[in-house]
């Protein structure tokens, strides 16, 4: 069959041949128009009446198993089969499975768009058909869409012809008037039915080219050089141009500048069968630029189809949220220092089409110190270089700048006469967000003042507060003097250490530049010295505050860098560092009463190169989980059976319940300064 009537159709008259292949091209012509609609709508055809109404018999198939997926009106009555959507073109096709399949893949790469096989019906069996096959897209999907002609009756004149023709040779010597005769007769019945056929093509090919003419969308038929051979009214709306005109161009001629390169790439694509959709700029007769989504395919080896619609206002739109975006970023970013009255001002001309704009109205007052109230203000910013008025007649445009609780002012636009306002919708919004930047910068600055404010009360108070610490300990100093017994004096002296401790807290506070956090470092060597300066003077005493008496140099400088990590982690709150205070304060107390006694001599420990028979050492350590600060001396020790956590005294006591309040833990260790004789020291640690 196919090399037969492969043959048959070689031999059909160029004229026919010619003729079917415009329909054929009309017909695809005006499918493809309808593509974007169906694609959109996700209804693979069934909605179009064009596809439903046509008089050709049109089908959808399937290449991946060739099951028919849409058949219009025309194609059920020529088959005949009730359940022609639920069969597949292998029942239809007198071809075998194999040989199907590839004739599908030619159709869908390309590489063949035109067919002739066997097609058997219900009513009429085994029928002809020449059938013209593409690939389209639709939903994401690639199908076959086939335009099918019935030639059952060319095919069996053209056979007929063909047995004459032997006939005629094999009756030469008798009968060849008869033989002549009976041939004219069947020729000129055979012109007729051509006839026929020539004109119920003909009148096909009217009705498509009004469909394509009618098209919404601008269809463009170009050779392999780019020039257009084809357009429709369509086209010529889009680009101002009469269809003459467009005839003598090629696509060079429309492109923007800025996007031949591209344009070019994509006709290279094109070349080589790939189908292409892009969205370029295009130059229209008046010369305006205009932006056309293009969807290109091949239509043949000389033929290439394109179809574009204008974009621009869409392009226009989102390039104005993109630069509403840029600005959303940029207010964002803004402050009572840096807001740029005159890029607001441009980016407003660019989002609405004005040629220049002002705002009127109140306004953040930068270096205002103890005013941050906004200031009235007026600034005008031009779209163009060149200058702000134009001498013909112009539109003022007001946009309001407020939020829903207060207004700040107004934005006025310029617009030469008869120039409508673009992109409303967002310009309000660039307006709203104007608002609420400018209420946001107020908002921010009168939270300045207010901590500004807070910030200089509280360090009064804590001026004050360590001005009645030392108030208070000087008073406590005058009640020594007239006290005899040495037990009251020495309560008067452990109550001004604690008084010192929560002094030294404040001052480090009022001194420093946070308000409610200071260095552990720093408060313990202040703290641990003016402790000590309480008691009376012990000879040879050396307090030694975050050092290690037993380091060689190399460690001493390690110690020294790991410190320095360590003071960062060192930063506590005030609440903490008071109770700190306290603990320590007691430590130290109990140490100086009990530990350095006149009349007991400690063991001898090296410090420094020098031996120290009297040694206070204080530890801090600082961790991200972690603090660790322990009090130690070489006194005589705590005798063992001492419990820590059952203590009889008030201050240790005191001690246990203050790291209590820490989350923390308390320990005693013995023999750890003098190593091999005397010593205590104690350890608390809390997490951070």
């Amino acid at each position: 069959m196919p090399y037969m009537m492969q043959k048959g159709w070689a031999r059909a008259g160029p004229f026919t041949r010619k003729l079917t292949s415009l329909t054929a091209l009309a017909a695809l012509l005006l499918a493809l128009a309808a593509l974007p609609l169906a694609a959109q709508t996700g209804s693979l055809f069934t909605q179009s009446q064009l596809f439903h109404e046509h008089g050709s018999v049109m089908l959808v198939i399937d290449p991946e198993d060739g099951r028919i997926v849409a058949a219009n009106r025309t194609a059920r009555e020529f088959y005949g089969y009730p359940d022609l959507l639920e069969r597949s073109i292998n029942e239809i096709n007198q071809l075998t499975d194999d040989e199907i399949s590839q004739e599908m893949r030619l159709a869908e790469t390309q590489q063949r768009n035109y067919f002739n096989f066997e097609h058997v019906t219900l009513e009429s069996g085994l029928r002809y058909v020449e059938v013209y096959s593409y690939p389209v897209d639709i939903n994401g999907g690639t199908y076959l869409f086939s335009i099918i002609f019935d030639i059952t009756e060319r095919v069996v004149a053209e056979q007929t012809i063909v047995k004459l023709r032997r006939t005629l040779l094999a009756a030469a010597g008798a009968g060849i008037t008869v033989v002549l005769v009976t041939l004219v007769l069947m020729i000129l019945r055979m012109r007729g039915r051509l006839g026929s056929t020539q004109r119920s093509l003909e009148r096909s090919q009217f009705r498509y080219r009004a469909y394509v003419d009618n098209a919404p969308l601008g269809i463009f038929v170009t050779d392999r050089n780019g020039r257009y051979v084809e357009v429709n009214d369509a086209a010529c709306r889009l680009t101002g141009y009469e269809s003459e005109e467009l005839l003598s161009m090629t696509i060079a001629d429309l492109i923007h500048p800025d996007d031949q390169s591209t344009a070019e790439q994509h006709f290279h694509s094109l070349l080589r069968g790939n189908p292409v959709r892009e969205e370029l700029r295009l130059r229209t007769k008046s010369g305006e630029m205009r932006w056309w989504s293009i969807t290109a395919t091949q239509l043949s080896e000389d033929l290439f189809l394109g179809l574009a619609e204008d974009a621009t206002e869409r392009k226009l739109a989102e390039q104005a949220h993109v630069t509403l975006a840029a600005v959303a970023a940029n207010l964002q970013g803004y402050t009572t220092e840096n807001i740029d009255i005159a890029q607001i001002l441009s980016t407003v001309c660019s989002l609405s089409g004005a040629t220049h704009a002002s705002y009127t109205g109140s306004w953040p007052n930068p270096g205002c110190g103890s005013n941050p109230g906004p200031a009235h203000f007026t600034q005008e910013e031009t779209a163009d270089p060149g200058p702000a008025h134009s001498t013909q007649e112009e539109t003022a445009i007001r946009v309001p700048v407020a939020t829903d609780q207060r207004g700040f002012g107004d934005l006025a636009l310029h617009f030469p006469a008869g120039q409508v306002l673009r992109n409303p919708v967002l310009l309000e919004t660039c307006a709203g967000m104007l608002a609420i930047t400018l209420a946001r910068i107020e908002t921010e600055a009168r939270n300045a003042q207010l901590v500004h404010e807070k910030e200089r009360l509280l360090k009064e108070v804590q001026h004050r507060v360590k001005n009645n610490m030392s108030a208070m300990n000087g008073l406590l100093e005058l009640q020594t003097y007239s006290l005899a017994n040495e037990d009251a004096v020495d309560a008067i002296k452990e109550a001004q250490s604690r008084f010192h401790s929560l002094g030294v807290l404040y001052e480090q506070l009022f001194r420093g530049e946070a308000l409610d956090s200071a260095s552990l470092w720093e408060y313990l060597s202040e703290l641990v010295r003016r402790v000590v300066e309480v008691f009376p003077a012990i000879p040879g005493l050396q307090v030694v505050v975050n050092a290690s008496p037993q380091q060689s140099d190399s460690n001493q400088q390690q110690s020294s860098d790991a410190g320095a990590l360590e003071d960062a982690r060192c930063m506590l709150d005030a609440k903490r560092l008071s109770t700190i205070g306290l603990i320590v304060n007691e430590l130290i107390t109990n140490a100086m009463k009990h530990a350095f006694r006149p009349d007991v001599e400690s063991d001898a420990v090296s410090f420094e190169g020098a031996a120290i028979h009297r040694l206070l050492q204080v530890d801090a350590r600082c961790t991200d989980d972690h603090i660790e600060i322990s009090v130690a001396d070489n006194g005589p020790g705590i005798p063992e059976s001492y419990d820590l956590h059952t203590p009889s005294g008030f201050g240790l006591g005191m001690v246990r319940e203050l790291v209590t309040q820490l989350n923390g833990e308390i320990r005693l260790e013995s023999n750890i300064i003098a190593q091999g004789g005397t010593g205590a020291r104690i350890v608390f640690s809390f997490p951070q």
